[in-house]
């Protein structure tokens, strides 16, 4: 079943406090009927039949487009897919939380040398680079094991219209900008109402710098427009045109779009002075505004400057394969009603942040509000100074789903800003195979790993290293407890340090977790007093399930408290928890995160067949699982 975009789904809007305590803990409430919002035993607040719905899957694909001129970003939605098994767990019937959505992007392999082809979510973006008729394949498994398939057709064109080159040594007033013989001089004549318009390309030369000393503005424009580099035969330079503006204490960016639509910015660096957003402040980069559909920023480097427009807001808009360096300030994506929607974040590289000032050292990639964003194969790492969390799910956002990121240093969270905010309220999201490594190079870096206050969340296939905490989910005195948290096939693993180590914080007021199929690995022979898989802060009782977990360190007595002042041999009478769940070397290939065996499974692992099943079809390197579920991040292949 194929169809263009469906109007939004809005969420739950409900008042949320913000704590900052990182790690609390959980308990968890099980079954098909779930508890109201403040996770105790108050009247239902919703209720679900586990046979509604069930039946055939039919995939649903909608796609914010579904041709056009290349490069072309298109945004895919696949939360419309009816007929998943629904086992009640998530709020408004969610069934696609508890599925798999395995995307390949060019399935007759059309690019050859494509980037990002497959990805995993129950949305998704891409960016088509070549011209071409590309077959979208997306196979759905969901929560019983069962699958489907269906393809969608993406038609990408070349560019034909209008070429307008941009030259350090061209001339504003005596050329007319239509050939490398007759270039405009500057930015600023090039990128005006005159000359833009829908199949309209302007180029700046590679090599050149174009300074500016005040923001470029771009409103109300309509593509296909292309705004990148060329490079001239008779003095070739592979490197990018560079906008640089001197503004201090002005403008917020360098150059910003107000209301436009299809505008691709590619190839071009832009720098500011000097990185700093406090006394000087100095411009971000390229930007757009929350009106703003269809925008693509690709393959751009920003860097020594007052911060990194990151975050796009607005409609089915893109940031791709850019790189961001020496900035300090993060750009976000602001609240909007009916706004900042379908937007992806794909493949960029954010390093040395925040290193040469330390006047505002906050996050690295920031969303404040917005549903349905695709937030892939980007870097955050390494040398990256933050004093809040690195990568923070914030405002009213729903529908994220965070695949196959390499992050290092602080905590990612997803959780409140605004203590008495209605506006704040994260739910429906999911962390799916990520590498996430503490830096041990600044104060608190490896503290914690992930941070919740939210609901409706999914932690899978993530390798966490380096870290005193893996996953710490909290209580809201607002919003109240978090609730309905699957933390499932992780591996955490301590390579060095001697001290606190523990896997999973739960706060004692939280309800309906499950924490099964994790690896809990100390190479570090820690403290057994600090080393904790479940700890339940506030109370004894923990409201949920956890199974088929495997712990070891080789230092460790037989039997460490691993459960909150309890052995394993003690939770398991007390509680009736984790009853398949081990003591075990688990016998990995590699412990070195820039391997290729990376936390894999060696033969005769009792890792392999030992997980309990899961809704969870693919591991953190995309292998498909089998239907005896590996224990851990990564299948045995």
């Amino acid at each position: 079943m194929k169809k263009i975009f469906h109007e939004p789904r809005r969420g739950i809007f409900i008042n949320i406090i913000f704590l900052p305590v990182l790690f609390c803990i959980i308990a968890l409430c099980s079954g098909c009927t779930l508890h109201d919002e403040t996770g105790l035993a108050n009247p239902y607040y919703y209720s679900c039949d586990p046979e509604t719905g069930n039946g055939p899957i039919d995939v649903s694909v909608s796609a914010s487009r579904l041709g056009g001129v290349a490069p072309l970003s298109v945004f895919f939605d696949a939360t419309g897919t009816t007929g998943l098994a629904n086992k009640c767990f998530f709020s408004d019937n969610a069934a696609y939380m508890d599925a798999t959505f395995s995307w390949d992007f060019d399935a007759d392999d059309n690019d050859p040398d494509g980037k990002f082809e497959t990805a995993s979510g129950f949305v998704a973006a891409h960016v088509f680079e070549d011209a071409g008729t590309y077959r979208v394949h997306l196979e759905v498994t969901d929560a019983d094991g069962d699958s489907a398939s269906d393809d969608i057709t993406i038609q990408v064109t070349a560019f034909s219209g209008a070429t307008y080159y941009v030259a350090a040594d061209g001339d504003d007033t005596l050329n007319d900008g239509l050939s490398t013989g007759a270039p405009f001089r500057t930015p600023g004549r090039a990128l005006i109402s005159s000359v833009l318009g829908p199949d309209v390309r302007v180029l700046f030369r590679n090599g050149d710098t174009f300074t500016i000393d005040s923001m470029i503005g771009v409103s109300g424009e309509t593509g296909p427009i292309i705004i990148g580099a060329y490079d001239y035969p008779e003095g070739h330079s592979s490197a990018r045109p560079v906008i640089h503006t001197t503004a201090v204490d002005s403008d917020w960016s360098t150059i910003h779009f107000y209301d436009c639509s299809d505008i691709r910015i590619m190839d071009i660096g832009v720098r500011a002075t000097e990185e700093g957003s406090f006394n000087p402040r100095y411009p971000f980069g390229v930007s757009w505004n929350y009106g703003c559909t269809h925008m693509l920023k690709y393959r751009t480097e920003e860097y020594e400057n007052g911060g990194m427009a990151m975050s796009p807001s607005g409609r089915y808009c893109t940031v791709a394969e850019c790189e961001y360096h020496n900035t300090t300030q993060t750009g976000y994506t602001s609240n909007g009603e009916g706004v900042n929607d379908g937007n992806a974040v794909i493949g960029n590289w954010v390093y040395d942040k925040n290193v040469n000032t330390t006047d505002d050292t906050e996050h690295i990639f920031r969303l404040q509000g917005g549903s349905r964003y695709f937030i892939a194969h980007n870097r955050f790492g390494p040398n990256n100074l933050v004093h809040y969390d690195g990568l923070t799910i914030r405002g009213d956002s729903e529908n994220v789903v965070i695949y196959k990121n390499r992050i290092e240093g602080w905590v990612q969270a997803i959780w409140p800003q605004n203590r008495n905010s209605s506006r704040e309220y994260q739910h429906h999201c999911i962390m799916d195979s990520n590498l996430i490594v503490g830096q041990g190079l600044y104060e608190n870096d490896r503290q914690g790993a992930i941070g919740l206050h939210a609901k409706d969340i999914v932690i899978r296939n993530n390798i966490i290293y380096n870290y005193q905490y893996g996953v710490g989910i909290g209580d809201d005195t607002v919003v109240g407890p978090s609730q309905r948290i699957k933390v499932y096939n992780n591996t955490f693993v301590n390579p060095s340090a001697d001290d606190t180590f523990m896997f999973v914080n739960l706060d004692w007021a939280c309800r309906n977790i499950e924490v099964k199929n994790n690896l809990m690995l100390d190479l570090a022979g820690g403290n057994p007093l600090y080393t904790v898989f479940l700890r339940i802060a506030g109370g004894d009782v923990f409201y949920g399930e956890s199974d088929n977990n495997i712990f070891y360190g080789g230092a460790w007595a037989s039997d460490p408290e691993l459960f909150s002042g309890s052995t394993l041999a003690e939770w398991q009478s007390v509680s009736g928890n984790d009853l398949s769940s081990s003591i075990a070397d688990p016998v990995l290939s590699s412990v070195d995160y820039n391997d290729a065996d990376f936390c894999k499974p060696q033969a005769g692992s009792p890792l392999i067949d030992a997980g309990g099943f899961t809704p969870n079809a693919l591991d953190f390197n995309g292998n498909p699982r089998d239907s005896l579920r590996d224990i851990g991040a990564c299948e045995y292949h």
